[in-house]
Protein backbone atom coordinates (compact mmCIF):
# COMPACT_ATOMS: atom_id res chain seq x y z
CA UNK A 1 0.00 0.00 0.00
CA UNK A 2 1.46 2.97 -1.02
CA UNK A 3 -0.04 6.55 -0.16
CA UNK A 4 0.53 9.78 -1.95
CA UNK A 5 2.91 12.31 0.39
CA UNK A 6 0.91 15.90 1.35
CA UNK A 7 1.68 19.26 -0.14
CA UNK A 8 3.78 21.79 1.34
CA UNK A 9 2.22 23.22 4.88
CA UNK A 10 -0.61 20.61 4.48
CA UNK A 11 -0.42 18.29 7.80
CA UNK A 12 -0.21 14.21 7.50
CA UNK A 13 -3.24 12.39 8.41
CA UNK A 14 -4.21 9.22 10.22
CA UNK A 15 -3.52 6.77 6.93
CA UNK A 16 0.65 6.31 8.13
CA UNK A 17 -1.44 3.28 9.52
CA UNK A 18 -2.01 0.17 7.49
CA UNK A 19 -2.51 -3.35 7.91
CA UNK A 20 -4.22 -3.46 11.41
CA UNK A 21 -6.34 -1.08 12.62
CA UNK A 22 -6.98 -2.77 16.34
CA UNK A 23 -4.70 -1.55 19.24
CA UNK A 24 -1.81 -3.29 19.46
CA UNK A 25 -1.70 -5.86 22.49
CA UNK A 26 0.67 -4.49 25.56
CA UNK A 27 2.94 -7.13 26.52
CA UNK A 28 5.67 -4.92 27.05
CA UNK A 29 4.49 -2.00 28.48
CA UNK A 30 6.97 1.53 28.19
CA UNK A 31 10.57 0.15 26.59
CA UNK A 32 13.55 1.64 25.76
CA UNK A 33 15.22 0.40 22.46
CA UNK A 34 18.33 -1.18 21.30
CA UNK A 35 19.21 -2.89 18.17
CA UNK A 36 21.73 -5.31 16.96
CA UNK A 37 21.28 -5.03 13.07
CA UNK A 38 21.13 -7.96 10.31
CA UNK A 39 17.55 -8.18 8.75
CA UNK A 40 16.05 -8.22 12.05
CA UNK A 41 15.81 -5.56 14.99
CA UNK A 42 16.14 -6.75 18.88
CA UNK A 43 16.74 -3.94 20.57
CA UNK A 44 15.55 -1.53 23.76
CA UNK A 45 13.32 1.66 23.39
CA UNK A 46 12.46 4.13 25.50
CA UNK A 47 9.37 6.35 24.54
CA UNK A 48 6.23 8.69 25.42
CA UNK A 49 3.78 6.61 27.40
CA UNK A 50 4.12 4.20 24.63
CA UNK A 51 2.60 0.59 25.91
CA UNK A 52 3.19 -1.06 22.63
CA UNK A 53 6.10 -1.17 19.84
CA UNK A 54 4.29 -1.11 16.38
CA UNK A 55 5.92 -3.00 13.48
CA UNK A 56 6.51 -1.33 9.83
CA UNK A 57 4.68 -2.53 6.86
CA UNK A 58 7.43 -3.91 4.07
CA UNK A 59 5.55 -1.63 1.09
CA UNK A 60 7.98 -3.43 -1.29
CA UNK A 61 12.01 -4.51 -0.57
CA UNK A 62 11.65 -1.76 1.87
CA UNK A 63 12.81 -3.82 4.91
CA UNK A 64 16.09 -1.96 4.71
CA UNK A 65 14.39 1.02 5.54
CA UNK A 66 12.03 -0.06 7.96
CA UNK A 67 14.64 -1.44 10.20
CA UNK A 68 16.82 1.83 9.89
CA UNK A 69 13.42 3.57 11.21
CA UNK A 70 13.06 1.37 14.05
CA UNK A 71 16.59 2.31 15.41
CA UNK A 72 15.80 5.72 15.14
CA UNK A 73 12.53 5.47 16.82
CA UNK A 74 14.10 3.47 19.58
CA UNK A 75 16.50 6.48 20.40
CA UNK A 76 15.32 8.40 23.22
CA UNK A 77 17.10 11.87 23.11
CA UNK A 78 16.43 11.95 19.01
CA UNK A 79 12.62 11.00 19.75
CA UNK A 80 12.07 13.25 22.04
CA UNK A 81 13.07 15.70 19.93
CA UNK A 82 10.75 15.06 17.43
CA UNK A 83 7.34 14.58 19.92
CA UNK A 84 8.31 17.74 21.78
CA UNK A 85 8.09 19.67 18.61
CA UNK A 86 11.71 21.26 19.43
CA UNK A 87 12.79 20.43 15.67
CA UNK A 88 10.16 23.50 14.68
CA UNK A 89 12.82 25.79 16.08
CA UNK A 90 15.45 24.58 13.63
CA UNK A 91 14.16 23.40 11.02
CA UNK A 92 15.65 25.45 8.05
CA UNK A 93 13.36 25.38 5.19
CA UNK A 94 16.00 27.65 2.95
CA UNK A 95 19.22 25.32 2.77
CA UNK A 96 19.64 23.91 -0.78
CA UNK A 97 20.92 20.63 0.33
CA UNK A 98 18.03 19.71 2.61
CA UNK A 99 14.49 18.72 1.64
CA UNK A 100 12.75 21.80 2.28
CA UNK A 101 11.89 20.70 5.95
CA UNK A 102 9.87 17.49 4.49
CA UNK A 103 12.19 14.54 5.55
CA UNK A 104 12.05 16.17 8.85
CA UNK A 105 8.60 17.28 8.83
CA UNK A 106 7.69 13.57 7.55
CA UNK A 107 9.71 12.19 10.44
CA UNK A 108 8.31 13.91 12.93
CA UNK A 109 4.84 12.67 12.01
CA UNK A 110 5.78 9.07 12.23
CA UNK A 111 7.10 9.76 15.46
CA UNK A 112 3.90 10.96 16.90
CA UNK A 113 1.71 8.21 15.02
CA UNK A 114 4.16 5.64 16.24
CA UNK A 115 4.42 6.79 19.62
CA UNK A 116 0.70 7.04 20.36
CA UNK A 117 0.24 2.95 20.68
CA UNK A 118 -2.74 3.07 18.67
CA UNK A 119 -1.82 0.68 15.81
CA UNK A 120 -0.24 -2.41 15.47
CA UNK A 121 1.60 -1.56 12.61
CA UNK A 122 2.42 1.71 10.71
CA UNK A 123 3.02 1.74 7.10
CA UNK A 124 6.61 4.31 6.44
CA UNK A 125 5.31 5.07 2.56
CA UNK A 126 5.31 9.13 3.25
CA UNK A 127 9.11 8.69 4.83
CA UNK A 128 9.90 6.50 2.10
CA UNK A 129 8.22 9.04 -0.60
CA UNK A 130 9.85 12.09 0.95
CA UNK A 131 13.49 10.13 1.03
CA UNK A 132 13.30 9.14 -2.10
CA UNK A 133 12.24 13.14 -3.21
CA UNK A 134 15.77 14.15 -1.98
CA UNK A 135 17.51 11.20 -2.76
CA UNK A 136 16.02 9.54 -6.13
CA UNK A 137 18.02 6.11 -5.70
CA UNK A 138 15.73 5.32 -3.38
CA UNK A 139 12.84 5.87 -5.76
CA UNK A 140 12.32 2.53 -6.69
CA UNK A 141 11.92 -0.74 -4.89
CA UNK A 142 15.28 -1.86 -5.52
CA UNK A 143 16.89 -3.79 -2.12
CA UNK A 144 18.99 -0.89 -1.11
CA UNK A 145 21.47 -1.68 1.87
CA UNK A 146 20.58 -0.49 5.59
CA UNK A 147 23.69 1.10 6.13
CA UNK A 148 23.76 3.13 3.20
CA UNK A 149 20.18 4.33 4.19
CA UNK A 150 21.17 5.26 7.70
CA UNK A 151 23.72 7.85 6.72
CA UNK A 152 21.43 8.85 4.04
CA UNK A 153 18.24 9.24 6.30
CA UNK A 154 20.52 11.39 8.62
CA UNK A 155 22.51 13.05 6.35
CA UNK A 156 18.71 14.27 4.95
CA UNK A 157 17.73 15.17 8.50
CA UNK A 158 21.14 17.06 9.43
CA UNK A 159 20.53 19.65 6.10
CA UNK A 160 17.06 19.97 7.54
CA UNK A 161 17.83 21.03 10.34
CA UNK A 162 21.07 22.75 9.88
CA UNK A 163 21.47 25.99 11.58
CA UNK A 164 24.32 27.44 9.81
CA UNK A 165 22.26 29.57 7.42
CA UNK A 166 25.17 31.33 5.78
CA UNK A 167 28.17 28.86 6.51
CA UNK A 168 31.93 30.00 5.98
CA UNK A 169 33.76 29.13 2.56
CA UNK A 170 35.26 26.08 3.24
CA UNK A 171 38.81 25.85 4.41
CA UNK A 172 41.18 24.03 1.59
CA UNK A 173 43.47 21.25 2.28
CA UNK A 174 46.88 21.09 0.95
CA UNK A 175 50.27 19.44 1.88
CA UNK A 176 51.22 22.57 3.89
CA UNK A 177 48.31 22.52 5.73
CA UNK A 178 48.62 18.84 6.17
CA UNK A 179 51.53 18.91 7.39
CA UNK A 180 50.87 21.91 10.21
CA UNK A 181 47.93 19.52 11.81
CA UNK A 182 50.03 16.25 11.77
CA UNK A 183 52.53 18.47 13.75
CA UNK A 184 50.34 19.28 16.61
CA UNK A 185 48.87 16.24 19.22
CA UNK A 186 46.32 14.62 18.06
CA UNK A 187 43.18 15.80 20.34
CA UNK A 188 44.15 19.63 18.91
CA UNK A 189 44.45 18.93 15.60
CA UNK A 190 40.86 17.12 15.61
CA UNK A 191 39.61 20.12 18.22
CA UNK A 192 40.42 22.52 15.05
CA UNK A 193 38.68 20.43 12.38
CA UNK A 194 35.83 19.20 14.27
CA UNK A 195 35.59 23.10 14.96
CA UNK A 196 35.83 23.87 11.37
CA UNK A 197 33.24 21.40 10.70
CA UNK A 198 30.85 22.52 13.82
CA UNK A 199 31.14 26.24 11.95
CA UNK A 200 29.52 24.93 8.87
CA UNK A 201 27.51 22.37 10.05
CA UNK A 202 25.31 22.67 13.28
CA UNK A 203 22.71 20.50 14.08
CA UNK A 204 21.42 18.12 16.61
CA UNK A 205 22.02 15.16 14.17
CA UNK A 206 25.61 16.72 13.69
CA UNK A 207 26.28 16.69 17.42
CA UNK A 208 25.18 13.62 18.22
CA UNK A 209 24.14 11.06 15.70
CA UNK A 210 26.31 11.76 12.97
CA UNK A 211 29.29 10.85 15.10
CA UNK A 212 27.45 7.44 14.17
CA UNK A 213 28.31 7.36 10.65
CA UNK A 214 31.95 9.43 11.40
CA UNK A 215 32.98 7.09 13.56
CA UNK A 216 31.98 4.07 12.68
CA UNK A 217 34.36 1.47 11.42
CA UNK A 218 34.13 -1.18 8.59
CA UNK A 219 35.52 -4.11 10.42
CA UNK A 220 37.91 -6.93 9.47
CA UNK A 221 34.94 -9.73 9.51
CA UNK A 222 37.29 -12.32 7.59
CA UNK A 223 38.68 -14.42 10.07
CA UNK A 224 38.90 -18.27 10.08
CA UNK A 225 37.91 -18.09 13.86
CA UNK A 226 35.38 -16.44 16.07
CA UNK A 227 36.44 -13.25 17.62
CA UNK A 228 34.87 -10.51 19.45
CA UNK A 229 34.31 -7.11 18.96
CA UNK A 230 36.99 -5.43 20.47
CA UNK A 231 39.51 -7.64 18.96
CA UNK A 232 38.01 -6.18 15.67
CA UNK A 233 38.17 -2.09 16.77
CA UNK A 234 41.71 -2.88 17.36
CA UNK A 235 42.62 -4.62 14.52
CA UNK A 236 40.93 -1.34 12.62
CA UNK A 237 43.24 0.61 14.65
CA UNK A 238 46.61 -0.84 13.96
CA UNK A 239 49.34 1.38 11.72
CA UNK A 240 48.82 -0.39 7.91
CA UNK A 241 52.19 -0.42 5.79
CA UNK A 242 51.23 1.31 2.42
CA UNK A 243 53.52 -0.35 -0.03
CA UNK A 244 53.68 -1.67 -3.70
CA UNK A 245 49.78 -0.63 -5.51
CA UNK A 246 48.44 0.74 -2.72
CA UNK A 247 52.04 2.91 -1.62
CA UNK A 248 50.88 6.41 -0.88
CA UNK A 249 51.48 8.97 -3.86
CA UNK A 250 53.70 12.22 -2.82
CA UNK A 251 51.93 15.29 -3.31
CA UNK A 252 55.09 16.89 -3.95
CA UNK A 253 56.84 14.75 -6.41
CA UNK A 254 54.30 12.78 -7.25
CA UNK A 255 55.76 8.99 -7.49
CA UNK A 256 54.53 5.97 -5.41
CA UNK A 257 56.17 5.78 -1.88
CA UNK A 258 55.91 3.30 1.12
CA UNK A 259 53.92 4.79 3.60
CA UNK A 260 52.23 3.82 6.72
CA UNK A 261 48.56 4.93 7.77
CA UNK A 262 47.04 4.70 11.03
CA UNK A 263 43.28 5.49 12.15
CA UNK A 264 43.04 6.87 15.44
CA UNK A 265 39.64 8.17 17.32
CA UNK A 266 39.85 11.58 18.83
CA UNK A 267 36.48 11.70 20.67
CA UNK A 268 33.57 9.34 21.39
CA UNK A 269 29.93 9.86 20.51
CA UNK A 270 26.38 9.75 22.70
CA UNK A 271 25.38 7.20 19.58
CA UNK A 272 28.12 4.64 17.79
CA UNK A 273 27.34 2.40 15.13
CA UNK A 274 29.50 -0.03 14.37
CA UNK A 275 29.45 -1.71 10.30
CA UNK A 276 30.86 -4.76 10.45
CA UNK A 277 31.87 -6.04 6.53
CA UNK A 278 29.53 -8.96 5.84
CA UNK A 279 30.18 -8.91 1.96
CA UNK A 280 33.73 -9.99 0.61
CA UNK A 281 34.90 -8.77 -2.87
CA UNK A 282 33.14 -11.73 -5.33
CA UNK A 283 29.57 -10.92 -3.01
CA UNK A 284 30.16 -13.89 -0.70
CA UNK A 285 28.54 -13.25 2.51
CA UNK A 286 30.83 -13.57 5.46
CA UNK A 287 29.37 -15.67 8.28
CA UNK A 288 32.54 -15.38 11.12
CA UNK A 289 30.48 -14.95 14.76
CA UNK A 290 31.91 -11.60 16.17
CA UNK A 291 30.98 -11.96 19.80
CA UNK A 292 30.27 -8.21 21.01
CA UNK A 293 29.03 -7.74 24.66
CA UNK A 294 25.18 -6.35 25.52
CA UNK A 295 26.72 -3.56 27.97
CA UNK A 296 29.91 -2.70 29.37
CA UNK A 297 31.88 -1.86 26.06
CA UNK A 298 34.48 0.51 27.34
CA UNK A 299 36.35 2.30 24.61
CA UNK A 300 38.45 4.95 26.38
CA UNK A 301 41.45 3.21 26.63
CA UNK A 302 41.50 3.72 22.72
CA UNK A 303 41.67 7.55 23.33
CA UNK A 304 44.83 9.40 22.67
CA UNK A 305 45.65 11.81 25.78
CA UNK A 306 43.46 14.39 27.10
CA UNK A 307 40.67 12.90 24.38
CA UNK A 308 36.89 13.72 25.34
CA UNK A 309 35.41 10.25 26.70
CA UNK A 310 31.89 10.17 28.18
CA UNK A 311 32.29 8.70 31.59
CA UNK A 312 29.72 5.75 30.96
CA UNK A 313 30.45 3.01 28.48
CA UNK A 314 28.67 1.67 26.15
CA UNK A 315 25.32 -0.88 26.03
CA UNK A 316 24.15 -1.70 23.17
CA UNK A 317 20.95 -0.23 21.63
CA UNK A 318 20.20 -2.57 19.04
CA UNK A 319 21.92 -5.42 17.32
CA UNK A 320 20.38 -4.97 13.25
CA UNK A 321 20.70 -8.29 10.64
CA UNK A 322 18.99 -8.08 7.27
CA UNK A 323 15.78 -8.23 7.83
CA UNK A 324 15.25 -8.24 11.32
CA UNK A 325 16.08 -6.04 14.03
CA UNK A 326 16.12 -6.51 18.11
CA UNK A 327 15.20 -4.38 20.63
CA UNK A 328 15.04 -4.27 24.23
CA UNK A 329 12.40 -3.98 25.88
CA UNK A 330 11.32 -2.43 29.50
CA UNK A 331 7.72 -4.03 30.85
CA UNK A 332 5.07 -2.54 33.10
CA UNK A 333 6.25 -5.25 35.93
CA UNK A 334 10.03 -3.47 35.64
CA UNK A 335 10.73 -6.79 33.82
CA UNK A 336 13.61 -5.84 31.01
CA UNK A 337 12.83 -8.10 28.28
CA UNK A 338 13.69 -8.25 24.69
CA UNK A 339 11.68 -7.97 21.55
CA UNK A 340 12.00 -9.00 17.49
CA UNK A 341 10.95 -6.91 14.89
CA UNK A 342 10.37 -8.13 11.11
CA UNK A 343 8.51 -5.52 9.09
CA UNK A 344 5.48 -5.47 10.79
CA UNK A 345 5.49 -8.67 13.37
CA UNK A 346 7.21 -7.74 16.74
CA UNK A 347 7.72 -10.61 18.89
CA UNK A 348 8.61 -10.71 22.32
CA UNK A 349 11.71 -13.07 23.24
CA UNK A 350 9.82 -14.28 26.38
CA UNK A 351 12.88 -16.50 27.40
CA UNK A 352 16.27 -16.42 28.36
CA UNK A 353 16.82 -19.17 25.88
CA UNK A 354 14.90 -17.07 22.91
CA UNK A 355 17.64 -14.48 23.85
CA UNK A 356 20.37 -16.45 23.75
CA UNK A 357 19.35 -18.07 20.19
CA UNK A 358 18.29 -14.84 18.79
CA UNK A 359 21.96 -13.25 19.88
CA UNK A 360 24.37 -16.20 18.79
CA UNK A 361 22.30 -15.97 15.34
CA UNK A 362 22.98 -12.20 15.24
CA UNK A 363 26.67 -12.94 15.78
CA UNK A 364 27.25 -14.34 12.48
CA UNK A 365 24.71 -12.02 10.40
CA UNK A 366 24.67 -8.41 12.57
CA UNK A 367 25.66 -6.38 9.81
CA UNK A 368 25.47 -2.91 11.91
CA UNK A 369 25.25 -2.73 15.96
CA UNK A 370 24.28 0.46 17.58
CA UNK A 371 25.52 1.37 20.83
CA UNK A 372 24.58 4.30 23.63
CA UNK A 373 26.22 5.95 26.37
CA UNK A 374 24.34 4.20 29.68
CA UNK A 375 23.78 7.91 31.20
CA UNK A 376 22.26 9.53 28.01
CA UNK A 377 22.66 13.46 27.24
CA UNK A 378 20.29 15.62 26.23
CA UNK A 379 20.78 16.59 22.13
CA UNK A 380 21.29 20.29 23.06
CA UNK A 381 22.82 21.51 26.42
Amino acid sequence: MRLSAPGPGESLPAPWSCAYEAPAPAPFGRSTTRSLASGSLHGKRATHNRDSVSGLVNTGNSCYLASIVQVLLATPPLEKFFLDDDYLREINTANRLGSGGELAETFAELCKVAASGEFRSLSPAYLQEALARWAPQYSDETQQDAHECLLSLLDGLHEDLNLILRPPPPIETSPARETALQQLPEVVAADMVWKEYRDRQDSVIAKSATAWSACDAILNARRRVPTDLQDCIADYLQEEILRDDNAWRCPTCKSPQVASKRVSIARLPQFLVIHLERFAYNARKITTPISFPLSGLELGGLLPPMALAYPSPYELHVPHEPGTSYEFAEGLSEEERWIEIDDETVTPLETADGLDDALLRAEETAYLLFYRISDLLPLRD
